[in-house]
């Protein structure tokens, strides 16, 4: 009877191994065109479920940024089925995925995302990865509306302008100067 138990025991342990999960800090991830943050993991055989955060810098000029590189490979060892899943918190909040490269993905700045990693280590030892990330800011359409308003103003004040020179010259007699000189 006490078999059963130790047998339980074994096989919750055996199972924990095999599905690993752990979670790892990236910080605040730099502004391209700056160095990216490079992070990377040695994982054991079996499948693994790796949590990364990372927030973006806040900014008083930029309300969101695209990710211009969320990257596994470079040095990609004995992993299968490897994939990237980006979410507002851990477990939830899903916001996009791919499988080893995501891009151009509309980020809040200031907030705290996650990245999840997953894959199965295959090798004997089990197989490490390395990950990139950085982050480039997208600029708000409030100041893009701000600088078409005022070039077309400066447009409008410039055409007004001609209109008024060429206005003035149409005003001048016909003849000119040369016609009241040749009347003396």
């Amino acid at each position: 009877m006490k078999l059963k138990p130790l047998l339980a025991s074994l096989a919750l342990a055996g199972a924990s191994l095999a599905s690993q999960a752990t979670t790892y800090s990236l910080g605040v991830l730099p502004i391209a065109p700056a160095k990216p943050a490079i992070a990377g993991a040695v994982v054991s055989p079996g499948s693994f479920s790796d949590w990364w955060s990372f927030s973006l810098p806040t900014s008083t000029s930029f309300a969101s940024f695209a990710t211009t590189s969320i990257t596994l490979g470079g040095t990609l060892f004995d992993i299968a089925g490897l994939s990237l899943g980006v979410y507002t918190a851990i477990g939830s909040g899903y916001v996009t995925g791919g499988s080893t490269h995501l891009s151009n993905v509309g980020l809040t700045a200031g907030q705290n995302y996650y990245l999840n990693v997953t894959g199965t280590g295959t090798g004997l030892f089990g197989g490490s990865y390395a990950l990139i990330a950085a982050a480039a800011p997208v600029p708000e359409p409030t100041p893009l509306v701000l600088l078409g308003l005022g070039l077309g103003v400066l447009g409008w004040a410039g055409r007004r302008k001609s209109e008024a020179a060429n206005g003035q010259a149409q005003d001048l007699p016909s003849g000119g100067m040369t016609a009241d000189l040749a009347m003396a």
